[in-house]
């Protein structure tokens, strides 16, 4: 089946999204594995799940948005406010990037190529990811970017 979306950590954790709510993964948090399982059982369409080894994590559904704590919780409803419809997003130990309809938020040490290559994009990002200074987002449109 098609991936939809693919989360490793930096400690070895990881996710993959597959298909309609197939979901695989090793060594999840118990709260992030309680909350899938729960949009999996209600039938909601999971779109998007990324977590980092501090324990933080986001669930993005057709339906709602899920995180960790409240902070973020606010953090994304902040951005959803300004910039519409969260569309994806992704986070590592020290860095967060969301994609809403209309814009980005950032936080921590997103790196700044990142930043500018989302704001001059021109295409509906769907996906982006971080690992270090490296990073990925690919579009609707089939666009894609990357930095290695």
């Amino acid at each position: 089946e098609e991936i939809q979306d693919i989360n490793l950590s930096e400690n070895g954790r990881w996710l993959i999204l597959y298909g309609n709510n197939g979901i695989r993964w090793n060594n999840l948090y118990y709260d992030l594995e309680k909350q899938i399982r729960y949009y999996n059982n209600e039938g909601e369409k999971i779109t998007t799940v990324t977590f980092n080894d501090n324990g933080e994590w986001i669930i993005i559904t057709t339906e709602h948005i899920m995180a960790s704590s409240q902070s973020l919780t606010d953090w994304l409803a902040e951005g959803c406010d300004e910039y519409g419809a969260l569309w994806t997003a992704c986070m590592t130990n020290d860095a967060a990037v969301a994609v809403y309809e209309s814009g980005y938020r950032f936080i921590g040490a997103v790196p700044q190529s990142l930043k500018d290559a989302l704001t001059s994009c021109t295409s509906d990002v769907y996906m982006v990811k971080i690992a270090g200074s490296a990073w990925f987002f690919t579009c609707r449109d089939g666009y894609w970017r990357y930095n290695m």
